[in-house]
């Protein structure tokens, strides 16, 4: 597990134990250094390695027969164990670990992967089950939800009723997002809101305070406030629009479309329904539908995040996976169809959301940013922030593509659209990142670009003014199930 994680989980321990509960965190053997941080608070440590040897005994056969009767991707998708999505699990964990948006489990080295996961998966279920009642626990503390071990810990304490927290980090160095999960909302999106946080912030007036709060909002996270927002586009700059058709020559009388690519091998099948089987058939089915279409200039956008991952050279050899489908699926691209690298060509991505008039993601945070700035944009996926009344939102497949096939026909947001938008993001950009207060952060000695998690310390802040306070409201917050996230602004402590 990442350092800064470790750091930040122990100090929020201070919350739970205001509430009187006792801790306990599983760890291993091995990682002296997190250990350290948890025993800086009343931790007890429970260690994978005892685990193993404790539970080192094989399935039943009838489980064991159960997954070798699996053959097909729908066989693997739709297998669940104990009311558990672990054969979705396993396959995104596959994904994870290969580097690769395409699951060809028809080959023997793929289905056997897979089915050493699975059993692993199983394997954890029954071991957390065990560990849940051993020590009475009531509620788990996680990040990770649906990828390797941690897939079944979380699914383990959805299925017991646990109350289930997860914490994710932001763009910000300083603020990270808590959630509730339960077994009515297990594939929430962490950067999503619930219909009920977004029906209050919609009740609010949206005056100019909150209009200037977005547009600074975009500045901060694309300019050089945050480490973690830098390292998704290092040394860029703004373009205006004019500038930017100049750059591309794009005839005045032109629509601009831009597919905004995900990382095609992670978290797949987590959030919501897809009109694809993957991230990588939707990018593919876009690109062709793309190709018949020359009424618009296209950009296919590689996902930024490639930039700082390390997976380019340490598991694709150095080519973009986006760009690898492509070529190998389509061939040669016409000429009204681009690929930007991830480094968005030197160009701020915030100049690319104002520059397009289309964008196309399956749920991506791009296509948040560009309805927030008054453009269309077309979902091919549920789980985020589709369905608000500011997106077009395909009901299947050839609907997605005919929409492609003729978006210059889309019409643009209405006003009553556009700030829709505008609060959707105002919620979740500015008031969902929790301010950690009790924190203050620098950069790991010696480190002098952000890249990693762990280039980041956090150490406790001696301020009196503001240490304990993020403490006490997430202390308010913590049993309080029905509030989905924990939300800037809302004293939960006067909450009925």
């Amino acid at each position: 597990m990442n350092i800064s994680w470790a750091q930040i989980w122990t100090l929020i321990s201070l919350s739970a134990l205001k509430k009187g509960y006792k801790l306990f965190v599983l760890t291993y053997k091995k990682d002296t250094l997190l250990n350290k941080y948890y025993s800086l608070m009343p931790i007890q440590k429970i260690y994978y390695e005892d685990l193993n040897k404790e539970f080192d005994t094989d399935l039943p056969t009838n489980t064991i027969a159960s997954i070798q009767k699996l053959q097909s991707f729908e066989d693997y998708k739709c297998f669940y164990y104990n009311k558990s999505p672990l054969g979705q699990i396993a396959l995104s964990t596959y994904s994870r670990h290969i580097g690769t948006g395409l699951i060809e489990i028809e080959k023997d080295e793929v289905k056997t992967f897979v089915n050493k996961w699975l059993v692993i998966l199983i394997k954890y279920m029954i071991i957390s089950d065990i560990i849940f009642k051993r020590h009475n626990i009531k509620a788990l503390l996680t990040a990770e939800v649906f990828l390797e071990e941690y897939g079944a810990i979380y699914y383990s304490a959805i299925t017991a009723g646990l109350n289930v927290i997860r914490t994710t980090g932001t763009v910000r160095d300083d603020a990270i997002l808590f959630l509730h999960l339960s077994n009515k909302n297990d594939r929430f999106h962490q950067g999503s809101i619930p219909k009920s946080s977004f029906e209050y912030t919609q009740s609010l007036v949206w005056s100019e305070k909150q209009d200037k709060e977005l547009s600074q909002n975009f500045i901060d996270r694309y300019g050089n406030k945050w480490h973690r927002s830098k390292r998704n586009q290092p040394n860029t700059f703004m373009l205006p629009i004019e500038e930017m058709r100049k750059r591309y020559n794009i005839p005045e009388n032109k629509k601009v479309s831009i597919i905004y690519s995900h990382i095609l091998y992670d978290s797949l099948f987590f959030f919501g329904t897809d009109l694809f089987a993957s991230y990588a058939e939707w990018l593919i089915e876009s690109v062709k539908a793309a190709c018949e279409n020359n009424n618009v200039e296209w950009f296919v956008k590689v996902h930024p995040s490639n930039l700082w991952r390390g997976e380019l050279n340490s598991m694709l050899n150095g080519k973009y996976e986006e760009v690898r489908l492509i070529e190998s699926a389509i061939g040669t691209l016409p000429p009204h169809i681009r690929i930007i690298p991830a480094d968005n060509d030197g160009i701020s991505p915030y100049s690319w959301f104002q520059f397009a008039d289309y964008g196309i993601t399956v749920r991506g945070t791009s296509g948040l940013e560009m309805a927030a700035l008054g453009q269309t944009v077309i979902c091919a996926g549920t789980g985020r922030y589709e369905g608000n009344g500011f997106t077009v939102d395909p009901k299947n497949k050839e609907e997605y593509i005919s929409i492609l096939k003729n978006i210059q026909e889309v019409p643009k947001l209405t006003d009553t659209q556009k700030l829709l938008a505008k609060k959707y993001a105002h919620t979740l950009f500015i008031r969902k990142p929790f301010h950690l207060t009790s924190f203050t952060l620098e950069p790991r000695y010696g480190v002098k670009t952000i890249k990693a998690s762990d280039d980041i310390i956090y150490l406790p802040n001696n301020s009196k003014k503001t240490f304990m306070t993020d403490i006490n409201i997430i202390a308010e917050w913590l049993e309080k199930t029905d509030r989905i996230d924990l939300l800037e602004g809302v004293d939960y402590a006067l909450e009925k």
